[in-house]
């Protein structure tokens, strides 16, 4: 079908180039009669994807989009606006959809010269909005422009007057100082923070208080330190930044089930362990710094300080254990008696840039015959 929809439409351009050149263009010319045939043929042809029903264009059209809360492009390949701009039963289907437009990537320019790009960008923030409707929403607040806090809840107050929608938000560190969060947030399930230039610049009394579903957040311990949050009733917690500003967030989160830290650095590590106990692990994730090892000692201390008797999965980075086994056995060893011999299903060893010994992961399974799924490998 497609071949003869290719030769109708040659056919139709050699037709125009004769009708031009000789001049016979009159409408019962055996020509045009001819053109007139070609021309319908084309128009009465349906391309299969326009003869789908509404429902199976939606689902491919939420085939191509991230899956939920990850926002897709505002414009572009695999942006709703692109979908909506490909023919009119698409934009149809698109428009009458809130489904796709509930991800939404949110740009604030703080640049004084940037004034027309605001207004633009926040324009196409509100249309999202309301193509929405009523759903919950899933935001990725990125400023772009000036460091420092933003100065003007006017550069988003549409995002702001959604805030009761709000349940997936992503944001950097100049954001919080807005002072938006001490309104109720019944929607609000998870958090991420971004730490944008030195967290000494911004406001330390970042307030979540009334979020009852809020259940995961991460974020610069840093950051995070001083903040108000409903810290008992989250599931997930994933930590940046120096150990010690770890523990006095681990030990406001009795309810982790899983639980991540990023180790920038070991200096700061302790002499004497701190004790913090996560009854209720199930997973938890230790990364390292990747540019130069933990020390032994480190390493023995943050394995002590911590006790998790529910662990089921840990993943631990080799900057922390040792780049060898035979090194690294009395820390998980430590870890997995401290933690009232938890039963570990699975363990996994990271290496940066797949730099571990072969032989690794059978050494790992001889030391640990206990814990059935032992892998080694890279992040």
């Amino acid at each position: 079908m497609l071949s003869s929809l290719e030769a109708d439409r040659k056919r139709l351009a050699e037709i125009d180039s004769k009708i031009l050149e000789i001049g016979d263009d009159g409408p019962d010319s055996e020509l045009c009669l001819e053109r007139e045939l070609t021309q319908k043929r084309l128009d009465d042809y349906k391309y299969p994807v326009l003869t789908l029903p509404d429902e199976t264009i939606l689902e491919i059209f939420l085939q191509l989009l991230p899956v939920y809360p990850v926002s897709p492009p505002r414009t572009g390949l695999g942006s709703p606006t692109l979908l909506s701009h490909i023919c009119s039963q698409w934009r149809n289907v698109a428009l009458a959809t809130p489904r796709l437009w509930r991800g939404i990537p949110v740009l604030l320019y703080r640049h004084p010269k940037s004034a027309e790009r605001r207004r633009r960008q926040m324009d196409l923030t509100n249309t999202w909005l309301v193509r929405s409707r009523s759903l919950p929403l899933s935001l990725d607040i990125i400023s772009k422009g000036l460091k420092g806090v933003i100065d003007g809840p006017g550069l988003y107050e549409g995002v702001v007057a959604q805030i009761h929608r709000w349940e997936h938000v992503r944001m950097s560190s100049d954001i919080i100082g807005m002072g938006v969060f001490n309104d109720p947030l019944p929607s609000l399930r998870s958090v991420r923070l971004k730490l944008d230039g030195n967290d000494e610049e911004y406001p330390r009394n970042t307030v979540f208080k009334q979020a009852p579903l809020l259940r995961a957040l991460s974020g610069s311990s840093s950051l995070l330190l001083y903040a108000t949050l409903p810290w008992s009733q989250l599931t997930s917690l994933a930590l940046e930044g120096f150990y010690p500003h770890f523990v006095p967030i681990l030990r406001k989160t009795p309810n982790l089930l899983h639980c991540e830290l990023q180790i920038n650095d070991t200096w700061d590590l302790p002499c004497d362990p701190f004790r913090i106990q996560l009854l209720r692990l199930t997973s938890l994730v230790l990364k390292g710094p990747w540019c130069f090892p933990m020390s032994r000692q480190s390493t023995h201390e943050l394995m002590r300080s911590i006790s998790t008797p529910a662990l089921r999965r840990l993943t631990v980075a080799a900057s922390i254990l040792g780049a060898y086994p035979r090194s690294s056995t009395p820390a998980l060893a430590t870890f997995i008696s401290n933690s009232e011999d938890c039963e570990l299903e699975e363990l996994n060893v990271v290496y940066e840039q797949g730099g571990a010994d072969p032989d690794c992961e059978s050494e790992y399974r001889r030391e640990f015959p206990a814990i059935s799924n032992i892998f080694v490998g890279g992040f």
